[in-house]
């Protein structure tokens, strides 16, 4: 939603906070996910693909940011 709302901004300046607000949700879900782990509601293994696919994603963030420098 950060990227989609960012991509209307006047500036890149403007469109690189939104990207950064995108990867600050990336890192939350991924602290969820391990929340969720260790309370119990998952398995060990059922966040581990979607850990891996926050991992890309943050990595896609910050790969786009670095483009816009």
């Amino acid at each position: 939603m950060n990227i989609a709302e960012g991509a209307g901004a006047a500036s890149n300046v403007e469109f690189q906070r939104f990207l950064n607000c995108a990867l600050r949700s990336t890192y939350e879900v991924m602290s969820a996910l391990e929340i969720a782990e260790k309370l119990g509601y998952m398995n060990n293994q059922e966040p581990l693909p979607l850990h891996d696919e926050a991992d890309q994603i943050a990595a896609m963030i910050v790969g786009f940011s670095r483009k816009l420098d």
